[in-house]
C-alpha cells in the first residue's frame, strides 16, 4: 500500500489460515457423517463376534457328539468282548475235556513262564515252586491253563479297544473343531 512490500511469511500464513478454516469446515461435516459409519461398523462387528460365538458353540457341540459317539461305541463293544470272554471261558470244559486234563501234564513253571509274561519280567527272578519239581503233577491243569489264557486276551482285546476308542475320540474331536 505504502510502497511497503509485505514478507513472504506473511501470505503463506493467509493461505495456511484459509486451509485450517476450510479443514475444519469439512472435518465438521465427515464428522456427522462418520457417526453413522461408526453405528454400522459397530453393529458389523457385534455381528462378527456373535458369528464367531455360535460357530465356536457349534464346533464344540460337534465334538461333544463326537466324543459321546465314540464313548458309545466304546462301552459297546466292551460289552460285547466282555460277554464273548465269559462265553469263552464258561466253554472252556467243553472243549477241553477231562481226559485232556489227564493226557496234557503242564510243569510248574508253566504258571511261573504265565506269571513272568504278565508281570514283564525274566522268569527266573520269579521264585521257584517250592511244592513239587517240574516234572511231577502240576497244580494248574490244562483247561484252567486255556481258561486264564482266554481271560488275559479278553483282557488283551478290551485294552486295545480302549486305546482304539481314546485314539478315535481325540481325531473325531480334532476333526469336529475344525
Amino acid at each position: 500500500m505504502f510502497g511497503l512490500a509485505m514478507p513472504p511469511w506473511i501470505t503463506i500464513a493467509k493461505y495456511a489460515a484459509i486451509v485450517i478454516v476450510c479443514l475444519g469446515i469439512g472435518a465438521t461435516g465427515g464428522y456427522r457423517w462418520d457417526a453413522s459409519t461408526i453405528a454400522e461398523m459397530k453393529l458389523a462387528a457385534e455381528q462378527e463376534k456373535m458369528a464367531a460365538v455360535t460357530d465356536a458353540v457349534r464346533r464344540q457341540a460337534l465334538a461333544d457328539k463326537a466324543i459321546h459317539d465314540a464313548d458309545v461305541a466304546y462301552a459297546e463293544s466292551q460289552q460285547k468282548i466282555i460277554t464273548k470272554t465269559q462265553e469263552i471261558v464258561r466253554n472252556v470244559p467243553k472243549y477241553i475235556t477231562v481226559q485232556d486234563n489227564a493226557a496234557c501234564k503242564l510243569p510248574d513253571n508253566f504258571g511261573r513262564l504265565l506269571d513272568a509274561a504278565q508281570l514283564g519280567v525274566d522268569p527266573d527272578s520269579l521264585p521257584a515252586s517250592t511244592a513239587k519239581p517240574d516234572s511231577a503233577a502240576p497244580g494248574l491243569s490244562l483247561s484252567e491253563a486255556t481258561g486264564l489264557l482266554a481271560q488275559i486276551l479278553g483282557d488283551y482285546a478290551s485294552t486295545r479297544a480302549r486305546i482304539v476308542n481314546a485314539r478315535d475320540a481325540w481325531a473325531a474331536q480334532g476333526s469336529a473343531s475344525k
